[in-house]
């Protein structure tokens, strides 16, 4: 929670479109939700790493926002998501795609 907030909100208050995908496992609640809620952002909640890697659902996240026009990528997640987000970067010729 802590990582992704002051992006957040730095993003919004530039003018950004903001959508924050949530993965959803291993957790019972997301506790980002009543903080999220204060902004205008589109949230995605759903698995994003299984066994270890990018869900198919996460890869469609990705590559429809990239059709929509981002940019920008930032990932307040595992290691092992930042890597997987990468290697699929790589896989579909997007390493323009700016992450943090």
């Amino acid at each position: 929670l802590a990582p992704m907030m002051p992006v957040i909100r730095r993003l919004i208050s530039k003018g950004n479109k903001v959508t924050a995908a949530l993965d959803i496992e291993p957790f019972s609640e997301n506790f980002a939700d009543k903080f999220l809620q204060e902004y205008d952002l589109e949230i995605k909640e759903k698995v994003l790493i299984e066994k270890g890697k990018l869900t198919e659902y996460a890869k469609v996240i990705i590559r429809d926002s990239l059709n929509d026009g981002a940019n920008y990528i930032h990932i307040a997640g595992a290691d092992i998501l930042t890597y997987d987000v990468i290697d699929y970067l790589k896989e579909i010729g997007r390493d323009d795609v700016t992450l943090s």
